[in-house]
């Protein structure tokens, strides 16, 4: 059975999440154009805000859906390999800066950042096609899945898309977040 006290970091690690991206792109604006990433690589300050937060609601995050909502939803052991992937990822992208430059620094950041959004997408794939989440869970999986596979698309073949990057992670993230609150309250 799993502790009950770890579902609350699930919707905690969301919300320092959001608060955070929130703060760096008011903050620190840099236009549609720029990823969040950008944003927190832009000066110091929103640097060291963007990998302490990353990196918090990483763990906490890890925490909830390893020892909480893998166990209550009866989750594949693949969703938990590729969620250790997807945090290790995160934390990798949270204290790798994205300069938005050609520098080795930022191709590392930007393929730890790409590789942590497949591993969101798989893990999206793991919830979609476990047969104890509730119907509106699964249709919320399936939007997610489509809303990610449509981001890839237009960021992959069309380069008019780029100018909107900003507004296509957020709604990457925020599909995915709205799946796991459901997730979490939803049965």
């Amino acid at each position: 059975m799993p502790d009950e006290s770890l579902k609350i970091l699930g919707p905690l690690s969301i919300l320092i999440a959001v608060t955070a991206g929130v703060i760096l792109v008011r903050r620190w604006p840099l236009g549609r154009g720029k990823s969040i990433s950008a944003h927190g690589g832009a000066h110091r300050k929103a640097y060291w805000l963007y990998a302490c937060t990353l990196t918090l609601s990483g763990l906490l995050f890890y925490a909830f859906a390893r020892w909480w909502l893998a166990p209550t939803l009866g989750l594949p052991n693949l969703f938990n390999i590729i969620l250790l992937a997807a945090v290790v990822l995160q934390i990798m992208s949270a204290w790798v800066p994205d300069r938005d430059d050609k520098s080795p620094t930022t191709v590392l950041h930007r393929r730890a950042a790409y590789g942590l959004a497949l591993c969101m997408m798989a893990l999206t794939a793991c919830i979609m096609f476990t047969p104890a989440v509730a119907l509106v869970v699964r249709a919320m999986a399936y939007i997610t899945f489509g809303l990610m596979a449509i981001s890839w698309y237009r960021f992959l073949f069309d380069k008019k898309a780029h100018e909107k990057f900003l507004i296509y992670q957020s709604m990457y993230i925020g599909s995915f977040f709205v799946l796991i609150l459901l997730a979490t309250y939803v049965r």
